[in-house]
């Protein structure tokens, strides 16, 4: 009776106090059950659990589990809701949850063999995320998926050793782009309605394309340069392209030309220069073709006794290279030769057109070679550099004439400038004024060669190449009408300044006398020059008093007072 008087006070202690010891006699703080023990262990019930989702395998008296109810599953179950052997707790809802065992991936790693899995097992993607942002993406589908697209530097797939060499998505998702260290070398670009695969799509100078093989490089192209070597990489600068082997030759399109007149069998009608090579004999000669509004033969050394014959006869020519030795004269699209002409051109539709060569300076003879007297060339270059402006060359037609470069045309740019109406400025000053010329241009050749910027008060022109100029200044001026004394002058004269140093290349004009009695109140100034002005010098027209005192001004009518420049060599 005693004893089980101890055991319901021991019992009734504990449901007042809340806490359950096990082999102690103080449960610790903040425990409902405390089992003290060093060689022994609790044991959980252990149940088949039929899926992790089902209930299946608990006795229920409802139909609900409490939330953290703990079970060992002796129970292995495969499929779409698997478990394993182990320990797992209710959720409340419709989860058992597994507790950590080495199924479950370490942040160290776990030890694993060949049907370990990390992943889902339903149709749900698996989601790599750092920093609480999502990176990547492995779909059910089986593809794995970068959530941002990346830079140039920063690509969305890269290295540990070499973060900013990869791939990435560039242009609104559409581009796929590789880059390695920094530099975009490939690119899949939108192109018009299609695509286009880019190498090189920023344009890099640095970053050639090269083909290689076994024996080494077999196509190199260059950005730089902005041309292709095939069988090398030394790329010339002087050729688009250009073909390398010492033992291989160049095989152009083989094409049967049917008819010479017309571009079949092209697609389409070509431009000029392009070649092929006919293998139709009944068009003509089998060979090389070239496309200049019809097909013409490229003609080589075998066709040397063949395209020329002796004057009235049928006798082939021999021993022609690349001059032709006669006594006679040449006619080309005639038969007509005039006594007086070695060569003469009967084509009314055609021009002759003369060798194209680039001149730098008119003293030099190059680029020519072997220059002689009368050679006679097309210069296509434009050089206002060299020292004296008469060896500066313009595109056009020139002449050798034993030491010098003379052009067979006229320097004939000029512009004409004229003043703005009712000038109030007072020219008869001791002091000196600048006429006000420049307010509007009749004509301006060359706004590059005559610079100015035109306004009412503008007094000076620039002229921006050395050269020989003409310079004619007409000039009308009449005296105040409050002014009464008479016996008025003006001296005038054109001067230059030269980077702040005047020139003085004209004499002074001081025939505008104007005698101001019996209604006689006007005069004019005209100064005609020829001057050398080198290229920045501003021009103008200088006016001081050199009579009495008075108001003397323009006449008050605008494009009264001209000033007209033109460059003459």
């Amino acid at each position: 009776m005693r004893i089980f008087t101890l055991l319901f006070i021991f019992l009734s202690s504990q449901v007042i106090f809340a806490q359950v010891g096990i082999n102690t006699s103080s449960p610790a703080d903040g425990t409902a059950l405390d089992i003290n023990e060093t060689d022994k262990g609790i044991l959980i019930p252990k149940v088949a659990l039929s899926a992790s989702n089902s209930l299946s395998g608990i006795s229920l008296s409802g139909s609900t589990l409490e939330e953290g109810v703990l079970v060992y599953n002796i129970n292995v179950v495969n499929g779409s809701n698997p478990l394993n052997k182990g320990f797992y707790y209710w959720n409340g809802t419709d989860q058992w949850i597994a507790l950590g065992n080495d199924s479950d991936w370490s942040l160290e790693g776990n030890t694993i063999t060949s049907t370990n899995r990390l992943g889902s097992n339903n149709s749900q993607p698996v989601i790599i995320k750092t920093n609480s942002s999502d990176r990547f993406r492995f779909e059910t589908n089986g593809t794995l998926r970068s959530i941002a697209n990346g830079t140039e530097t920063s690509p969305s797939y890269s290295f540990v050793n070499s973060s900013n060499s990869g791939m990435y998505l560039s242009s609104s998702n559409l581009n796929l782009t590789f880059t390695s260290n920094g530099d975009d070398f490939l690119a899949h670009q939108s192109f018009g309605s299609s695509s286009q695969i880019t190498f090189n799509p920023d344009g890099d100078p640095d970053m050639n394309l090269q083909i290689r093989g076994d024996s080494g490089v077999i196509l190199n192209a260059n950005p730089e340069r902005e041309n292709i070597q095939i069988g090398a990489n030394s790329n010339p600068d002087y050729a688009s392209l250009s073909l390398a082997h010492s033992d291989k030759g160049f095989l152009p399109n083989r094409i049967n030309i049917a008819d010479l007149s017309t571009f079949a069998p092209l697609v389409s009608d070509p431009l000029n220069g392009l070649i092929a090579y006919n293998s139709r004999t009944s068009s003509g000669t089998e060979g090389l073709y070239v496309w200049q509004e019809r097909w013409n033969r490229i003609i080589t050394s075998a066709d040397k006794d063949y395209d020329w014959h002796v004057e009235s006869t049928t006798n082939a020519a021999t021993d022609i290279t690349d001059n032709i030795y006669t006594n006679g004269s040449v006619g080309i699209g005639t038969t007509s030769i005039e006594d007086a002409a070695s060569l003469e051109l009967g084509a009314t539709d055609k021009g002759l057109l003369i060798n194209r060569v680039a001149l730098t300076d008119a003293s030099l003879a190059a680029p020519v070679t072997g220059v002689v007297k009368g050679t006679i060339i097309y210069n296509t270059n434009e050089d206002l550099s060299p020292s004296g402006y008469r060896n500066d060359v313009r595109e056009g037609l020139y002449s050798w004439n034993g030491s010098r470069w003379i052009p067979q045309f006229r320097e004939d740019r000029s512009a004409r400038f004229g003043n703005a109406a009712s000038r109030p400025q007072n020219l008869n000053d001791f002091t000196g004024n600048e006429l006000e010329l420049f307010a509007f241009n009749e004509w301006n050749d060359d706004t590059s060669l005559f610079t100015v910027a035109e306004s009412d008060s503008q007094t000076r022109l620039t002229v921006n190449e050395d050269g020989r100029y003409r310079i004619v200044v007409a000039m009308a001026m009449v005296i105040d009408p409050t002014t009464t004394v008479a016996d008025l002058q003006l001296d005038a004269e054109l001067r230059i300044d030269r980077s702040g140093s005047f020139e003085f290349p004209g004499s002074p004009t001081s025939n505008n006398y104007i005698r101001n009695r019996n209604g006689v109140n006007t005069s004019s100034i005209n100064i005609t020059e020829i001057i050398e002005i080198q290229a920045g010098d501003e021009i103008f027209v200088h006016v001081e008093q050199a009579g009495n005192n008075g108001t003397i001004t323009m006449r008050p009518d605008a494009g009264s007072n001209f000033f007209t420049i033109e460059k003459i060599k």
